[in-house]
Order: C-alpha cells, then sequence, then structure tokens
C-alpha cells in the first residue's frame, strides 16, 4: 500500500516496548482473530479472544478432546517430515494420543488416522532398501 494510504490491518497489539499489567496484553501468549463471511451475508464477522493462562489445562489429558486429536494430527505431520522439534515424540505416542482422543467417529476417519499412523510405525521398522 502507498505511504499514507488506507491501512488494512489496525495498529499492533504487542509493539516494541514491554507491556505492563494496564495495558490489558500482559500475561498473553497471542490473540487470535478470525474473520469469516456466512454464505448468505453481505458482510464478514471478525471474531477474537486473547490466549492467556486461563485456556491452559494443567495436564494434556484435560485438554479439549478436539484439540488432542488435532494434536495428534499435527505430531504426525510434525514427525513425518522430521522435524526437529518433536523431542522424544514418537510415533507410538501419537498412536496413543489420537486414540484416546477419537471420541465418536461416525464416519471411522479418526480410526482410519489411527491405523495410518499405526502403518507409518510399521513401514519404519522395514528401514530403507
Amino acid at each position: 500500500m502507498p505511504v499514507g494510504g488506507p491501512r488494512l490491518n489496525p495498529d499492533l497489539r504487542y509493539g516494541t516496548v514491554p507491556a505492563d499489567a494496564s495495558s490489558g496484553v500482559a500475561g498473553e501468549y497471542a490473540h487470535v482473530g478470525i474473520r469469516y463471511e456466512l454464505p448468505e451475508a453481505e458482510a464478514s464477522s471478525l471474531m477474537t479472544t486473547p490466549i492467556d493462562r486461563t485456556r491452559e489445562n494443567a495436564r494434556f489429558e484435560d485438554a479439549p478432546q478436539e484439540a488432542r486429536f488435532a494434536t495428534s494430527v499435527a505430531a504426525f505431520g510434525e514427525l513425518l517430515k522430521g522435524c526437529p522439534y518433536t523431542g522424544t515424540l514418537r510415533l507410538d505416542d501419537v498412536a496413543r494420543m489420537a486414540s484416546a482422543a477419537k471420541g465418536e467417529d461416525p464416519f471411522g476417519y479418526r480410526a482410519e488416522f489411527v491405523q495410518l499412523v499405526r502403518a507409518a510405525k510399521t513401514a519404519q521398522g522395514l528401514g530403507s532398501p
């Protein structure tokens, strides 16, 4: 956009000056904003929420089922691409997380994902020729 032109984005929420308790952003990890438009709508809507300690769970098992299953899918992708930040996480851990968070699975997609993780584990054991 040209200098001095109309801005599409609001001012930064987290500037270069450290946030203090009175700023309203102290203790926040992030601020998520999602803009969406319903098919029949003429204007979009913005939904925002801060992410801070009030959104934390003390244990992974206490997190919502959907978040735990999504985490297992993301972890699987990270392991497949050889991400260096997976630490000690292994395919067995991913299968265990996904199985524990499978919940209702009317079409069997989540069970199929667990089978896919187990197949990857088997393929990993075969090694390369």
